[in-house]
């Protein structure tokens, strides 16, 4: 695996930022994004294993949460 999480998204919701937190409730990264919809997001630092992706507006409300899983 390349260590890189590939996102894209229909930006019509106003997505703000990226959280990733592991399964114990610690933030792992937080990613501020911009207007676009493609991202390409280095998450080589992170530990393999289970983790929540939340997608946030501007005012922190969730847009959007799946579980993935991280495994090189």
């Amino acid at each position: 695996a390349s260590g890189h999480l590939n996102l894209s998204v229909n930006n019509l919701q106003k997505i703000s930022r990226l959280v990733i937190y592991n399964m114990i409730g610690q933030k792992v990264m937080e990613k501020e994004l911009n207007s676009e919809d493609d991202y390409h997001i280095d998450i080589s630092t992170l530990k393999n294993g289970p983790c929540i992706i939340r997608l946030e507006d501007k005012n922190g409300k969730m847009l959007y949460a799946e579980e993935m899983l991280i495994a090189r």
